[in-house]
């Protein structure tokens, strides 16, 4: 049974509503794909310029970007294309190399920087990238921890922040193993050292990764742990998402401690930077999904990532934001 917390109520109602709107869709929707092979655009990738590997056979080596979003993806896939004498073009073989594939899990740090999951598969690239920002948001916590102790805030905040950290450990453990499993190859995250946030920057920060993103985050996981294919994937995201979702409540919790010690202008400012990426998730939804992202890992599709980030807007809106601790 869904717990009786404000945030427990609000992601049990968007998931519910959502799956019961997209209960009747079939298929995947591809719209929104684009791949780009050395200034080439276009559902293909363009071999203006591009060298031959072997000019008797017709096999084209092609660098290509694809854009599948969700929170911000890149991903790099190196093909291999034998083009006939008519011009017909067949891939012989693809690598996905690097992939920066976005996803809402986990706290990023101030002063992450960015890098890009690696591996011979899409779904193994993106774990990797998953892995890597699971393994960031321990870092994040850490920061937090401190900084709370620097504001004084009430020990529980601090403990609790602690305690997500020590989560995070597990969920870039598990993340690593999975992506390993789909040929990821993970790298550490690399965070610049930032010096102790004032109240406000701690509170806009909070109100745009942790009130939005990380409460978003564990919707997404929600829906992955009961949409992926892979089994796996289904218990370890069914796992991680029940913690992002105790963050999610610290997240509030720290945005109700912090509102009442913030002035008027500052408590503006900490509203427009939620405002602004709660409009970065419904941007974010309009574009294409990886098939195999869709299926193996249970990535949202556009449609789904519509409906999701439609509904989470409108309950957060219904609630008022006063979700307490």
């Amino acid at each position: 049974m869904p717990s009786s917390n404000p945030i427990d109520k609000i992601l049990h109602h968007v998931l519910s509503l959502s799956l019961a709107s997209l209960a009747g869709a079939r298929g995947i929707d591809t719209e929104g794909f684009t791949t780009v092979a050395r200034g080439g655009t276009g559902g293909a990738p363009h071999l203006a310029g591009v060298e031959p590997m072997d000019p008797a056979g017709g096999a084209y080596e092609v660098l290509a970007t694809r854009y599948t979003e969700i929170c911000d993806p890149v991903e790099r896939t190196l093909y291999v294309l034998a083009v006939g004498a008519g011009g017909g073009v067949q891939e012989l073989e693809s690598e996905v190399i690097e992939s920066e594939s976005g996803v809402c899990i986990g706290r990023r740090p101030a002063g992450l920087q960015r890098t890009a999951g690696r591996g011979a598969t899409r779904v193994g690239a993106y774990l990797a990238n998953v892995a890597q920002l699971e393994a960031a948001s321990v870092l994040a916590f850490d920061a937090l921890g401190r900084e709370l102790v620097q504001h004084r805030a009430p020990r529980p905040l601090v403990e609790r922040a602690r305690l997500a950290g020590r989560d995070e450990v597990r969920h870039a453990r598990l993340m690593r193993r999975l992506s390993a499993r789909y040929g990821g190859r993970w790298e550490p995250p690399r965070v610049e050292p930032r010096p102790v946030r004032s109240l406000e920057d701690l509170a806009i920060d909070n109100a745009a990764e942790g009130c939005v993103r990380e409460t978003y985050g564990a919707l997404v996981g929600m829906w992955q742990g009961r949409c992926a294919r892979d089994p796996l994937v289904r218990r370890v995201m069914t796992r991680i998402a029940r913690d992002e979702a105790r963050h999610a409540k610290l997240s509030w919790a720290l945005d109700a401690w912090l509102r009442p010690r913030l002035s008027p202008a500052e408590r503006r400012r900490v509203e427009e930077a939620r405002r602004a990426a709660l409009a970065g998730l419904e941007e974010a939804a309009r574009r294409g999904v990886d098939p195999a992202l869709v299926a193996h890992a249970g990535v949202p599709d556009e449609r789904a990532s519509r409906a999701l980030s439609r509904s989470f807007a409108e309950a957060l809106a219904a609630s008022g934001h006063q979700v307490g601790i």
